[in-house]
């Protein structure tokens, strides 16, 4: 059996369904939106479905794309303050996703985050790394490993 190479992505055992929620998203380019494009670029690599919801910051960006393997959704966000944008449809978009998809990615501010997932009965974790999540069955084991998830 031929050995695999040590940069080939190797393919999951399951493929998963993934949304990572992020306030912006390339190309609004900082070097955490950078990271979080390799990170879900590299998960789409391995074959995960990957699922990108962000603020559509600029009406030049379309609502729906797909880069790299990747599916990025931009809502509406009408309202600036400061650096943040009020997208008035994030919570019903959020749970249309939740019920679509395998584990979520969250990287919001952690008081936002909570007040949503608690008024939308989920749990999700905006903890580092990536691959720490809370899950809704906690007696459960998630159907994946560390290695499915880890991109690097």
């Amino acid at each position: 059996m031929p050995e695999s190479q040590p940069n080939e992505p190797q393919q999951p055992k399951r493929r998963l369904r993934i949304l990572i929620s992020i306030l912006y998203y390339v190309p609004h380019y900082t070097g955490y939106t950078i990271h979080v494009r390799d990170v879900a670029e590299a998960l789409a690599a391995r074959g995960h479905e990957v699922t990108v919801l962000c603020a559509r910051h600029s009406l030049d960006l379309p609502r729906d794309e797909t880069i790299n393997g990747v599916r990025i959704v931009r809502l509406w966000a009408p309202i600036r303050l400061s650096r943040g944008m009020i997208m008035p449809l994030y919570p019903l978009a959020l749970l249309a996703f939740m019920r679509k998809v395998d584990l979520i990615f969250a990287n919001s501010p952690r008081a936002v985050l909570e007040r949503d997932h608690l008024a939308l009965g989920s749990e999700t974790s905006s903890d580092h790394p990536p691959w720490r999540f809370d899950f809704a069955a906690r007696d459960q084991k998630p159907p994946y490993s560390r290695a499915d998830l880890h991109p690097l």
